[in-house]
């Protein structure tokens, strides 16, 4: 089997290369220097944590012919772990490629980074080193990462600091007890620290608790994994690094609205109606719990309460924005429709405990309306899935269809005649990243393989018998992909796997011509180990051992 790592340690080793003494793209090198007049950078203090320090921080620069390359050096450095910082430069002039980790807080492979370049005018960046209580950091003099701009102008759309928009980032778990009081949990995906704000130092918790796994299951919704693992995939790995960047600078600085109402109607996705503003809690002094530790939680007692009124709340920027609208609770309950799952998984469906789906299960829904009895196929029923990517349902007979791609949750409601379903049982789904094989095996449609004897295994290959050869000494083998060695798993396009053979015992020509067809020659693997095999893109890899013997024709 290829191994991820070491994939992804030669693509790291060959940025390096590229930056450190190309010059074929980037030009001749002028003399290095301080620079201050055409960067400047701001170091945040979460760059310090775990008592790390340094005297100084100061920027230099290489001057190339299209390129300038910008060194961020450490003076004094003690047991630097980590390092966030805001740069500023001239999007008139210069557009950033790449920020390059230098190997002064350990071994770059050891590594996760973040870098946003998508505001002109500022490079967001943010590096640490996984599990640093294990790690020494970096100490004296260094230079800590280089960031590389090219001598052209850069536009692009301005990211906007803004409440969280996203379906992800709705509180799902407001719940009110029926008497005066509110409860929730802080959801805002990518904020791994809980600070209000997703920003590159959301890295920090990544890095200190990398590796946890719990797969199949997730994490406790309660603990602060929970929060981190933004693909919600049970592991905290370097995929959830990808939430900070797609949810930069979502904040709740404002806090929560909690908002009241006798009429239902005024519930909506794109407003609050005629409701009533009771109060705001915001996510320091209010909130419940320590970030480190757990999801942080809220409490609210309503100080007049009215009988049946429904509550939601909404976060806000602290500004006029407000952000993606929670699940409604209170009311009377019993005028709404009620959503249940014929076929459930594991999980009770709640966001805090979702169902474990899987994506080879089509799982069938039935919604019953207290005055019209059974809607579930009914024209005025609708149900939505509130991650599209997610998959679909068929209004006909109300199945969900999870994509085979799709990782992460989502949750699905309904409406029939326009009222949804009760709020306690919008149904919550959770598919996990499924750890599947990349097998390859002979085709048993190819004539080829008739004589052909053996596993494939190392210790017991396949014996290519010489007589199957033409008179050019080749013959043509067709290979089959699945993700189950047995072949009972999923069946994989062998034209999207990349395929190849060690020795490279091939004909040249067309060697390959056919993806997953090998045109084998007995010379050069006739009684050697040799062995084919494909990559799916993963590095991940299976392999298939062949052997000839006998006597050529």
């Amino acid at each position: 089997m290829r191994c991820n790592t070491v994939l992804g340690l030669i693509a790291v080793l060959l940025v390096l290369s590229c930056l450190g003494c190309s010059t074929k793209n980037i030009g001749s090198l002028g003399d290095p220097g301080r620079d201050t007049a055409r960067f400047t950078m701001t170091v945040d203090d979460e760059s310090f944590f775990n008592g790390a320090s340094a005297d100084e921080f100061y920027l230099s620069t290489r001057e190339y012919d299209t390129h300038v390359l910008v060194d961020i050096n450490a003076r004094g450095a003690d047991s630097l772990k980590a390092l966030y910082f805001k740069m500023e430069y001239d999007a008139e002039t210069y557009r950033p490629e790449v920020v390059q980790p230098s190997d002064a807080m350990g071994d770059t492979s050891d590594m996760l980074k973040v870098q946003i370049f998508r505001n002109p005018g500022e490079v967001a960046y943010g590096q640490i080193v996984t599990n640093p209580d294990w790690r020494t950091g970096a100490n004296g003099d260094v230079t800590l990462a280089t960031v590389s701009f090219r001598k052209e102008a850069f536009s692009e759309g301005h990211i906007v600091s803004t409440p969280p928009n996203k379906p992800a980032s709705a509180v799902g778990d407001l719940a009110f007890d029926g008497t005066d009081t509110l409860t929730w949990h802080y959801v805002n995906i990518g904020d791994y620290n809980q600070d209000g704000e997703v920003g590159v130092a959301d890295l920090t918790p990544i890095g200190v608790n990398f590796g946890e796994d719990v797969t199949p299951n997730q994490f406790d919704f309660n603990t602060a994994l929970s929060v981190i693992d933004g693909n919600s995939n049970g592991q905290i790995e370097v995929a959830d690094i990808t939430p900070i960047g797609q949810n930069y600078l979502f904040n709740i600085f404002g806090g929560f609205r909690i908002y009241g109402s006798q009429n239902f109607s005024d519930y909506n996705v794109d407003g609050n109606g005629g409701a009533t503003l009771i109060d705001t809690v915001t996510i320091g002094d209010d909130a419940i719990g320590t970030a480190s530790q757990v999801r942080l939680s809220f409490e609210y007692t309503i100080g007049a309460p009215v009988a049946n009124d429904f509550y939601w709340v909404r976060p806000t920027d602290g500004a006029s924005a407000e952000g993606v609208i929670s699940n409604f609770c209170g009311g009377d309950q019993t005028q709404f429709p009620v959503l249940t799952l014929t076929n459930p998984p594991s999980g009770a469906g709640t966001s805090a405990s979702p169902y474990q789906a899987n994506i080879t299960t089509d799982y069938v829904f039935s919604l019953v309306d207290p005055t019209d009895g059974d809607v579930t196929n009914d024209a005025n029923t609708t149900y939505t899935v509130s991650n599209p990517a997610a998959g679909s349902i068929a209004t006909a007979d109300a199945t969900l269809n999870i994509e085979d791609a799709f990782t992460g949750t989502f949750f699905v409601t309904a409406t029939y005649n326009g009222t949804p379903n009760r709020s306690d049982t919008t149904r919550h789904f959770n598919v996990a990243v499924v750890t599947t094989g990349l097998y390859i095996m002979q085709d048993t449609t190819d004539t080829d393989w008739a004589s052909v004897t053996g596993t494939g295994v190392d210790g017991d290959p396949y014996i290519i018998r010489t007589a199957t050869f033409n008179d050019d000494y080749s013959a043509d083998f067709t290979l089959m992909a699945n993700t189950e060695d047995d072949g009972s798993g999923t069946d994989i396009d062998v034209s999207t796997l990349d395929w190849a053979a060690y020795p490279p015992f091939c004909i040249e020509d067309p060697a390959w011509g056919t993806p997953g067809v090998f045109q084998a020659n007995s010379v050069g693997f006739t009684g050697n180990p040799s062995y084919v095999f494909a990559n799916d893109g993963d590095g991940d890899s299976n392999e298939i051992h062949i052997r000839a013997t006998g006597t050529l024709p």
